[in-house]
């Protein structure tokens, strides 16, 4: 049965004291551990109730004590407390959870990235090689005034090297094959599409 007292006693250093019940002579030890945690340690003359229990050794005990003028305004700040708290850690939990998701679908992303962009490459690399065994050397007929068969140049043997001009050739069959293939070539003035008939393609 919850009785109701005060404070007689208070030892701080020790964290016990004792209880005088109303309407009764009797003290009634109390330890610290009774009182609810998080408050103020009790004060002498302070108004409390208690439940009382036989100990062994000590004889009544005081447990279960609540102070009865701070009792209304001491325990919702500890609730508020204990709630604001436990909103705290379900906020961390929510964002350690979605990083924690979220890493997966990053590393898939970058795999996916780069699986695509080898293929690219290797798409673009396989055309390129097709387009180059498609290309056919074309061979040209060359007809010369002073000429009674035609010439026949195949363009395996030259390159375009940024040759232009008749004097940087070494044959007709070179000429021709800038004039027909390398853009920026000055090698047949009078536009007869035979070039350097002066030094090779004339003779």
């Amino acid at each position: 049965m919850r009785q109701q007292g005060k404070i007689f006693k208070w030892v701080d250093s020790k964290g016990y004291g004792f209880i005088s019940a109303d309407g009764s002579a009797e003290q009634v030890f109390v330890h610290i551990s009774a009182f609810p945690k998080g408050l103020t340690r009790p004060v002498i003359g302070e108004v409390v109730t208690f439940e009382v229990a036989k100990d062994a050794s000590k004889g009544l005990q005081a447990y279960n004590v609540l102070y009865l003028n701070r009792v209304v305004h001491a325990q919702p700040r500890v609730k508020a407390k204990i709630v604001k708290r436990e909103k705290n850690y379900s906020v961390i939990i929510i964002v350690l959870l979605m990083v924690f998701c979220s890493l997966p679908l990053y590393q898939f992303y970058k795999r996916v990235s780069r699986v695509d962009s080898g293929l690219q490459k290797t798409t673009e690399y396989t055309n390129s090689i097709e387009a180059a065994k498609e290309v056919k050397p074309k061979p040209f007929l060359l007809n010369t005034e002073n000429s009674s068969h035609n010439i026949s140049i195949n363009s395996n043997h030259f390159q375009c090297t940024g040759k232009s001009r008749c004097n940087e050739m070494t044959s007709c069959d070179e000429a021709m094959f800038y004039l027909s293939h390398c853009p920026g070539t000055i090698t047949d003035g009078d536009g007869d599409g035979i070039p350097c008939e002066d030094q090779w393609c004339g003779h």
